[in-house]
């Protein structure tokens, strides 16, 4: 009876050794690197838009679609590089127009590796006045929280940071008063 009751604590021992491994193997530092999730600073508390995450991610509070115009393939592909969009955003509305957020991503794997928008808006004028009053109005852009940034942007119209992973950019794009639409483009992606 005392050799049953020391082979079943053996055993319970061996069994708990074994889980442990099984825990490490799952969270190795490798994996965790290649996946690192990256917040996408673009209405965030809203989208909860990862890089790195699945494309089907239950996290992620969008439905994407197939971007066919600009997919390197002729049908989705879960294996290679592919293209995905989403029209249902919120418009922006500036000067008594209202204008639809683009919205799109690149996928590895069905991995998300790259983000970008762009939101199109008239302007009375090109000066420093109007801009802010539009880059104040442009709240989904998380990065514009920042004071600075949205300087450099007024000053000099983009602003580019880079991570050790990632890349991160804002441009302002200011078009003819006369002829067309100014632009904000948010982009972020892998290295």
């Amino acid at each position: 009876m005392k050799f049953l009751y020391l082979f079943l604590i053996s055993l319970l021992i061996s069994c708990n050794n074994l889980d442990t491994t099984k825990d490490k193997k799952i969270t190795s530092i490798n994996e965790t690197e290649e996946f690192q999730l990256i917040p996408v600073n673009y209405d965030f508390k809203n989208l909860n838009i990862r890089l790195n995450t699945l494309l089907d991610d239950s996290l992620t509070n969008i439905e994407w679609r197939w971007d066919y115009m600009n997919s390197p393939n002729s049908m989705p592909d879960s294996n290679g590089q592919d293209n995905f969009m989403n029209i249902n955003q919120e418009s922006f509305k500036f000067n008594n127009e209202e204008t639809l957020p683009s919205i799109g991503i690149k996928t590895l794997k069905k991995r998300i590796k790259e983000f970008s928008v762009t939101t199109i808006f008239s302007l009375q004028d090109t000066s420093k006045t109007e801009i802010e009053r539009v880059l104040n109005e442009l709240s989904k852009y998380d990065l514009l929280k920042t004071d600075s940034i949205k300087m450099q942007l007024v000053h000099e119209n983009s602003f580019v940071i880079t991570y050790d992973d990632y890349i991160e950019e804002l441009k302002f794009e200011l078009a003819d008063i006369n002829d067309g639409y100014s632009r904000l483009k948010y982009s972020i992606k892998t290295k």
